[in-house]
């Protein structure tokens, strides 16, 4: 089966911090593993505690909690940022210019309305102590939406997301998908925390369609939001204060792969 793969790229605004979001071209990413802005101040936070990514930032260890995030089955985004890809990257798949980078998640460079065949979303986190590891291990978790901008609704920068079901068997479920486990990270040596997102294997046809809003303008994001789960806190005094673990970009390895998809009909582009 075809499949489609993003890359996890870095974009700055002008502001304070970078940006990250999958980018379909890996040849216009810094080659060479690089940190990003983003990942999480682990400390010497407890073991089965969860923060939700913040993205273009570093979250404190303040943030961590012992209850699991709630996967958010609706909801809008005001907090997030927009610019015209065709300026900076070229033109899109889509005749659309407009690009979505939401402040707490991560999000495709390129909008589309399209229809996804049926398979697995897949992300791959490569994750990479920068300042102080001493041990510590944890995993990544996702959940998948699609959303559309309200362009009516004012300053045309809210985004309105509905949470992608995700399935465990046979069973429809709203639970995180949960990624597999890294151990003893290091400063030195990057590791892989991978999700699978079983999407829409009962549906008739089995398919993910993204489309736009109530205007004709609206158009169509996939994205992801995603938190760090503590499996091994690294405990001690206060020099584990600083361990922390960044996600990684310039690299093939984090990426986010999705079955292939086609545009919807109805569309003229």
């Amino acid at each position: 089966m075809a499949t489609r793969t993003w890359y996890l790229n870095e974009i700055n605004f002008g502001g304070a911090n970078n940006h990250v979001f999958w980018d379909r071209d890996l040849s216009s990413i810094p080659s060479g593993i690089n940190y990003t802005n983003t990942g999480w101040n682990v400390g010497r936070t407890s073991a089965s505690n969860f923060a939700l990514l913040e993205n273009g930032s570093e979250v404190s260890r303040n943030t961590f909690s012992s209850t699991e995030p709630a996967a958010t089955t609706s909801g809008t985004d005001t907090n997030v940022t927009t610019f015209t890809s065709q300026t900076i990257y070229g033109n899109c798949y889509d005749d659309n210019t407009v690009t979505l980078i939401p402040l707490k998640s991560i999000a495709l460079l390129f909008p589309y309305n399209v229809v996804f065949e049926p398979g697995d979303f897949t992300f791959d986190f490569v994750v990479q102590a920068d300042s102080r590891a001493s041990g510590q291990g944890g995993r990544v978790a996702v959940q998948l939406y699609r959303g559309f901008f309200e362009y009516n609704s004012g300053s045309g920068s809210n985004y309105n997301r509905t949470l992608i079901t995700r399935y465990s068997g046979s069973s429809a479920t709203l639970s995180w998908g949960v990624g597999t486990t890294v151990t003893n990270l290091t400063t030195t040596t990057a590791q892989t925390s991978t999700v699978t997102y079983d999407a829409a294997p009962f549906l008739n046809p089995p398919r993910v369609e993204l489309s736009g809003g109530k205007t004709a303008a609206g158009t169509a994001y996939l994205g992801c939001d995603v938190y760090w789960e503590i499996t091994n806190s690294v405990g001690g005094g206060g020099a584990n204060n600083n361990c922390d673990v960044m996600l990684m970009y310039g690299t093939s390895g984090t990426k986010f792969t999705s079955p292939n998809f086609r545009k919807r009909a109805f569309l003229a582009n």
